[in-house]
């Protein structure tokens, strides 16, 4: 699953071109053989900013990630 503010979108990138990268935002839904329920995972976008050694891009991709984990939350997982 995945999805994407476009207007969160606009921004990022014009703050920092790279933040595209973390575009869409992809969520993985699924159940383990024999399990009752649904897990959810995502990478998690502030990890995969240090890489880029950039503080505007590290600060952006961890906003990205506190309305992931809102989502999760929200859903209940």
């Amino acid at each position: 699953m995945e999805f994407c503010n476009l207007g969160s979108c606009a921004e990022l990138i014009s703050r920092e071109l790279l933040a595209g990268v973390f575009m869409p935002l992809r969520f993985v839904v699924y159940r383990r053989a024999g399990a009752a329920d649904a897990s959810i995972s995502f990478l998690r976008p502030s990890a995969f900013a240090r890489r880029f050694d950039s503080l505007p891009l590290v600060g952006l991709a961890a906003a990205l990630e506190r309305d992931m984990t809102d989502v999760v939350d929200e859903l209940g997982f």
